[in-house]
């Protein structure tokens, strides 16, 4: 399933090609693919933030765990927030000229629940055009956890060294195995 946002004001849109269900993209059910459409709202959300310089926006899209995480890899008193939006930062990106961009969710882990949180590793697609130029994320991966049933997502980026030690923070081990598998996986 596609989505084209082509401006802040612009919402989701889906592609109407969209199956229900479909074995390829990693969906078993119809309430697997709600699960695709909700992440998907949270995915165009931070990188409509990102992609339009408002990393404020964006980093309320990233898991707090990879903030506690920081904390442990900074020296004392390290606005680690701060750091990580310098990191978000790219002088091409300017505030209110969001560029056109396309994300595709190519396929969604098997559910990995544990206490109150859902989770998944998300294998998507990003298109976007900067400056004239034309930019692709080939199945990125990331792993989005949600608290509240699936309503809203938090994301950690699996292409971190850190990816196990973010995890191990607030999940037992066999969890984070099981991220970890999923992610390397859908490569």
């Amino acid at each position: 399933m596609a989505c084209n946002v082509n401006g802040p004001s612009n919402g989701l849109k889906s592609d109407s090609n969209a199956a229900a269900s479909s074995p390829a993209s990693g969906i078993q059910s119809d309430g697997d693919s709600l699960i695709k459409l909700s992440v998907n709202k949270s995915l165009v959300g931070y990188f409509s933030a990102l992609l339009n310089a408002d990393v404020d926006s964006a980093i309320t899209y990233v898991h707090p765990l990879v903030f506690r995480r920081m904390q442990t890899l900074y020296p004392a008193g390290t606005d680690v927030k701060a750091e990580l939006k310098k990191s978000m930062t790219d002088d091409r990106m300017k505030a209110g000229k969001l560029p056109a961009f396309i994300i595709d969710i190519s396929r969604l882990s098997n559910r990995i629940e544990y206490k109150a949180n859902l989770m998944y590793v998300v294998t998507f697609n990003l298109n976007f055009e900067l400056e004239g130029k034309k930019y692709t994320m080939r199945q990125d991966r990331m792993i989005a956890i949600s608290t509240d049933l699936g309503e809203e997502w938090k994301f950690i980026p699996t292409d971190s060294g850190e990816v196990a030690e973010i995890l191990k923070q607030e999940f037992p081990e066999r969890i984070t195995q099981d991220l970890i598998e999923a992610a390397v996986l859908a490569n």
